[in-house]
């Protein structure tokens, strides 16, 4: 009978254990949610409890190589800024144009896509920028930034760098 009695508490307590909730100590910051004991973050933020801002590490000055096929490789600086179109908009300076993007992990970026108008040789192109840009393990950025003109042509320029 203290057999039993001993069993039917340690099945009890088994059972009551693996009833308890996973998400019961965790914290989730930023409008995060615990799903079986982890943190699924909202976009811009990462982490165990979603306290990293994604884009941060992107912010700042970087110093490197802009290589475009009509102008080869040249020194360039680049600087990153926050943006203002939510948590993961950032703002980027290259060469004299600012371009729009958004970090979508703790190391990438896609540019938002833009179409403009320009004159060449006397006539009216439109062409359509995009592109995407990433964080190395080693804390380099390398960004390609593709060109697509409405007479068929493209073309691919890249930054390389570090801050």
């Amino acid at each position: 009978m203290k057999k039993l009695v001993t069993f039917c508490f340690l099945l009890s307590f088994v059972l009551l254990q693996s009833c308890s909730d996973p998400c019961e100590d965790i914290s989730c910051n930023n409008n995060g949610v615990c799903d079986d004991g982890t943190c699924l973050c909202e976009d811009g933020y990462s982490g165990v409890s979603c306290d990293d801002v994604n884009r941060t590490v992107f912010i700042g000055d970087w110093g490197g190589e802009y290589e475009c096929p009509a102008s080869g490789s040249i020194s360039a600086d680049i600087s990153i800024t926050e943006g203002t179109e939510g948590i993961d908009a950032i703002e980027i300076l290259i060469e004299g144009t600012q371009r729009s993007a958004k970090v979508t992990s703790p190391n990438s970026f896609v540019l938002v896509e833009q179409t403009e108008e320009i004159e060449f040789q006397g006539n009216i192109i439109f062409v359509t920028v995009n592109g995407s840009g990433v964080l190395n393990t080693n804390n380099s950025l390398d960004i390609e930034i593709v060109s697509a003109f409405d007479n068929g042509g493209n073309t691919v320029c890249t930054f390389s760098g570090s801050k």
